[in-house]
């Protein structure tokens, strides 16, 4: 990062839950699309909201980043250049 990228203020927003969770080191691996950690008879889903999700934040010069603990919940940070 050059000093001019550290320099910038952001706005962060965080979305916070209390589900299931996942293991950090899938923490990048959630946001390909089609990418599910669990099987579809355990939680539906098509695993291609995420990656969508990343694409707007990309699209609006932003990013995204999701912390996490198995059986404690997730937080998605986003944030947007100003």
């Amino acid at each position: 990062m050059d000093t001019e990228e550290a320099e910038k203020t952001f706005w962060v927003i965080e979305v916070a839950d209390n589900g299931i969770g996942f293991e950090q080191r899938d923490a990048e691996r959630i946001f390909n699309v089609f990418t599910r950690l669990h099987g579809n008879m355990q939680y539906r889903g098509t695993g291609v909201s995420l990656s969508i999700t990343r694409k707007i934040i990309e699209n609006h010069n932003g990013c995204i980043i999701a912390r996490s603990e198995v059986d404690k919940g997730s937080v998605f940070s986003a944030c947007f250049p100003t």
